[in-house]
C-alpha cells in the first residue's frame, strides 16, 4: 500500500510495542496445536523488543535511535540556513544489535580511568563551542519553545546520566554559560532547572 493512501495505517512506536505484545499473547496459547504459528510469535516478539528499546532511547533530540549516518545527515539538516536547508532527510533506524548496545548502560558509559581524570573535569568547561551547537540545535528543533535546562543537557551531553556528580556539575555550568549567549531566561520549573527561550535575533545571526 502507497504511502499517500488514505487507508494506510499507521503506529507510533508505543502503539507498535503493544499491538505486538498484544499479537503474542493471542498466538501463545494456539502454539500446542498450530507449531507453524512460532514464525508469528518470533515476528511478533522482534517487533515489540525493537520498538521497546526504541521508546526508551527516545529523548528531547530525536535522533538517538537512528543509524550513526542518518544522525549527522539530520544535524547537518538542522544547522544549515532555515531558507535554504530543503526538506528534511529521510531517517533510518538502526540496526537491531546496535539498538540493543545503546540500550546497554555498560556500552554506553564507563567510569573515567586515571588517564581521563582530567578530561572528564574540565572537557564541559573546554569544549565550549561543542556545547553551544548543542544547545543551537535543542532551539532550531524547537523554535519558540521554552526548553529547561535537562533539556538542553540532553543535546549537549547526551551520556551525562550516568558520569561522576562532580561531571554532571560541570556540564550544566557550561551549558548555562552556552544557553545566556543564545537564549534568555523565561522562568524556573522544578526539577529540571531554569527555562530559556532562544533569542531570535541570535539565532537568525548563526
Amino acid at each position: 500500500m502507497s504511502k499517500n493512501d488514505a487507508e494506510c495505517v499507521r503506529f507510533d512506536e508505543r502503539e507498535n510495542v503493544l499491538s505486538s505484545v498484544e499479537l503474542l499473547r493471542l498466538i501463545a496459547p494456539l502454539l500446542n496445536e498450530h507449531p507453524t504459528y512460532w514464525k508469528w510469535m518470533v515476528i511478533a516478539a522482534y517487533d515489540a523488543i525493537q520498538g521497546a528499546m526504541v521508546c526508551a532511547l527516545t529523548d528531547t533530540t530525536g535522533i538517538s535511535a537512528l543509524t550513526d549516518k542518518s544522525r549527522r545527515e539530520v544535524l547537518n539538516w538542522i544547522d544549515k540556513d532555515s531558507k535554504t536547508h530543503g526538506g528534511p532527510p529521510k531517517e533510518r533506524l538502526a540496526f537491531f544489535k546496535d539498538l540493543i548496545a545503546r540500550c546497554d548502560l555498560n556500552q554506553s558509559w564507563r567510569p573515567p580511568t586515571a588517564n581521563m581524570a582530567s578530561y572528564g573535569l574540565l572537557s564541559a568547561m573546554k569544549r565550549i563551542g561543542r556545547v553551544q551547537r548543542g544547545v543551537r540545535r535543542a532551539f532550531l528543533v524547537r523554535p519558540r519553545h521554552s526548553l529547561s535546562t535537562r533539556e538542553l543537557l540532553a543535546w549537549s551531553h547526551p551520556r551525562l546520566a550516568r558520569a561522576p556528580l562532580r561531571e554532571r556539575r560541570n556540564a550544566c555550568r557550561a551549558v548555562r554559560r552556552a544557553a545566556e549567549q543564545l537564549a534568555i531566561r523565561v522562568g524556573r520549573r522544578w526539577p529540571d532547572g531554569l527555562l530559556w527561550r532562544a533569542r531570535e535575533c541570535d539565532m537568525a545571526a548563526t
